[in-house]
Protein backbone atom coordinates (compact mmCIF):
# COMPACT_ATOMS: atom_id res chain seq x y z
CA UNK A 1 0.00 0.00 0.00
CA UNK A 2 2.77 2.45 0.96
CA UNK A 3 4.66 1.65 -2.24
CA UNK A 4 1.51 2.21 -4.32
CA UNK A 5 0.84 5.57 -2.67
CA UNK A 6 4.48 6.60 -3.04
CA UNK A 7 4.49 5.60 -6.70
CA UNK A 8 1.28 7.52 -7.19
CA UNK A 9 2.56 10.65 -5.45
CA UNK A 10 6.09 10.66 -6.81
CA UNK A 11 5.77 8.68 -10.01
CA UNK A 12 3.29 11.11 -11.48
CA UNK A 13 5.41 14.11 -10.49
CA UNK A 14 8.80 12.72 -11.51
CA UNK A 15 7.82 11.03 -14.71
CA UNK A 16 5.25 13.10 -16.57
CA UNK A 17 3.25 10.95 -18.91
CA UNK A 18 3.70 7.86 -16.74
CA UNK A 19 0.28 6.58 -15.75
CA UNK A 20 1.22 5.61 -12.20
CA UNK A 21 -2.33 6.28 -11.03
CA UNK A 22 -4.54 5.10 -13.89
CA UNK A 23 -7.87 5.73 -12.19
CA UNK A 24 -8.68 8.74 -10.09
CA UNK A 25 -11.15 8.31 -7.28
CA UNK A 26 -14.12 10.68 -7.26
CA UNK A 27 -14.03 13.46 -4.71
CA UNK A 28 -17.59 12.78 -3.53
CA UNK A 29 -19.12 9.85 -1.68
CA UNK A 30 -21.27 7.19 -3.30
CA UNK A 31 -24.51 8.57 -1.86
CA UNK A 32 -23.64 12.15 -2.87
CA UNK A 33 -22.81 10.91 -6.36
CA UNK A 34 -26.19 9.16 -6.58
CA UNK A 35 -28.00 12.20 -5.23
CA UNK A 36 -26.38 14.60 -7.70
CA UNK A 37 -26.56 12.28 -10.69
CA UNK A 38 -22.82 11.68 -11.05
CA UNK A 39 -23.22 8.27 -12.64
CA UNK A 40 -19.50 7.90 -13.37
CA UNK A 41 -18.66 8.41 -9.70
CA UNK A 42 -21.41 5.95 -8.71
CA UNK A 43 -19.98 3.33 -11.05
CA UNK A 44 -16.48 3.92 -9.72
CA UNK A 45 -17.59 3.57 -6.10
CA UNK A 46 -19.63 0.43 -6.82
CA UNK A 47 -16.68 -1.17 -8.62
CA UNK A 48 -14.36 -0.34 -5.75
CA UNK A 49 -16.46 -1.71 -2.90
CA UNK A 50 -18.16 1.35 -1.44
CA UNK A 51 -20.94 0.69 1.06
CA UNK A 52 -24.00 0.42 -1.16
CA UNK A 53 -26.28 0.85 1.87
CA UNK A 54 -24.84 4.25 2.82
CA UNK A 55 -27.60 6.76 3.57
CA UNK A 56 -27.76 10.54 3.31
CA UNK A 57 -29.41 12.90 5.80
CA UNK A 58 -32.86 11.94 4.44
CA UNK A 59 -31.97 8.27 4.93
CA UNK A 60 -31.99 7.72 1.14
CA UNK A 61 -29.68 5.11 -0.39
CA UNK A 62 -28.15 4.78 -3.84
CA UNK A 63 -30.82 2.18 -4.61
CA UNK A 64 -33.57 4.69 -3.80
CA UNK A 65 -32.10 7.20 -6.25
CA UNK A 66 -31.84 4.46 -8.87
CA UNK A 67 -35.45 3.45 -8.23
CA UNK A 68 -36.82 6.94 -8.64
CA UNK A 69 -34.93 7.49 -11.89
CA UNK A 70 -33.93 11.04 -11.15
CA UNK A 71 -31.13 12.72 -9.34
CA UNK A 72 -30.62 16.41 -8.95
CA UNK A 73 -29.37 16.54 -12.53
CA UNK A 74 -31.87 14.09 -14.02
CA UNK A 75 -29.27 11.30 -14.19
CA UNK A 76 -29.36 8.28 -11.97
CA UNK A 77 -27.35 5.15 -11.41
CA UNK A 78 -28.54 2.09 -13.28
CA UNK A 79 -30.76 0.08 -10.95
CA UNK A 80 -29.33 -3.22 -12.18
CA UNK A 81 -25.77 -2.05 -11.51
CA UNK A 82 -26.79 -1.20 -7.94
CA UNK A 83 -28.74 -4.45 -7.48
CA UNK A 84 -25.67 -6.48 -8.51
CA UNK A 85 -24.00 -5.20 -5.33
CA UNK A 86 -26.68 -6.88 -3.17
CA UNK A 87 -27.99 -3.82 -1.35
CA UNK A 88 -30.44 -4.10 1.50
CA UNK A 89 -33.67 -3.80 -0.49
CA UNK A 90 -35.75 -2.91 2.52
CA UNK A 91 -33.93 0.05 4.05
CA UNK A 92 -36.48 2.72 4.91
CA UNK A 93 -35.97 6.46 4.58
CA UNK A 94 -37.06 9.07 7.11
CA UNK A 95 -40.68 8.64 5.95
CA UNK A 96 -40.47 4.88 6.27
CA UNK A 97 -40.40 4.34 2.50
CA UNK A 98 -38.30 1.75 0.70
CA UNK A 99 -36.94 1.88 -2.85
CA UNK A 100 -39.94 -0.24 -3.91
CA UNK A 101 -42.40 2.21 -2.37
CA UNK A 102 -40.70 5.17 -4.00
CA UNK A 103 -40.66 3.55 -7.45
CA UNK A 104 -44.30 2.46 -7.05
CA UNK A 105 -45.40 5.94 -5.96
CA UNK A 106 -43.87 7.50 -9.09
CA UNK A 107 -45.12 4.73 -11.37
CA UNK A 108 -41.73 3.45 -12.55
CA UNK A 109 -42.73 0.03 -13.85
CA UNK A 110 -39.26 -1.26 -14.81
CA UNK A 111 -37.79 -0.32 -11.46
CA UNK A 112 -40.69 -1.88 -9.54
CA UNK A 113 -40.30 -5.09 -11.53
CA UNK A 114 -36.53 -5.15 -10.91
CA UNK A 115 -37.03 -4.67 -7.18
CA UNK A 116 -39.75 -7.32 -7.01
CA UNK A 117 -37.56 -9.76 -8.95
CA UNK A 118 -34.80 -9.08 -6.40
CA UNK A 119 -37.29 -9.97 -3.63
CA UNK A 120 -37.96 -6.56 -2.12
CA UNK A 121 -40.46 -6.85 0.72
CA UNK A 122 -43.82 -5.72 -0.64
CA UNK A 123 -45.49 -5.98 2.79
CA UNK A 124 -43.51 -3.22 4.50
CA UNK A 125 -45.42 -0.10 5.45
CA UNK A 126 -44.27 3.50 5.61
CA UNK A 127 -44.91 5.82 8.56
CA UNK A 128 -48.44 6.44 7.25
CA UNK A 129 -49.14 2.70 7.22
CA UNK A 130 -49.07 2.40 3.41
CA UNK A 131 -47.53 -0.38 1.33
CA UNK A 132 -45.96 -0.01 -2.12
CA UNK A 133 -49.20 -1.29 -3.66
CA UNK A 134 -51.24 1.34 -1.82
CA UNK A 135 -48.85 4.11 -2.89
CA UNK A 136 -49.05 3.04 -6.54
CA UNK A 137 -52.85 2.95 -6.38
CA UNK A 138 -53.32 6.33 -4.71
CA UNK A 139 -50.86 8.02 -7.08
CA UNK A 140 -52.72 6.97 -10.22
CA UNK A 141 -50.87 3.77 -11.17
CA UNK A 142 -53.57 1.07 -10.81
CA UNK A 143 -52.04 -1.39 -13.30
CA UNK A 144 -48.71 -1.15 -11.47
CA UNK A 145 -50.51 -1.67 -8.17
CA UNK A 146 -51.97 -4.89 -9.62
CA UNK A 147 -48.43 -6.16 -10.28
CA UNK A 148 -47.49 -5.67 -6.63
CA UNK A 149 -49.28 -8.63 -5.17
CA UNK A 150 -50.09 -8.66 -1.47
Amino acid sequence: MFYQITLCLFGCMLLPGLEACPSKAPTISLIKAAETGDVDAVSYHLKHGADVNMQNSYKWTTLMYAAVRRGTYEKVPDIYEVLRKNPDLNIQDEDGETALMIAAKFGYVDEVRALLAANANRQLRNKEGKTAKMLAQENGHPSLADEILD
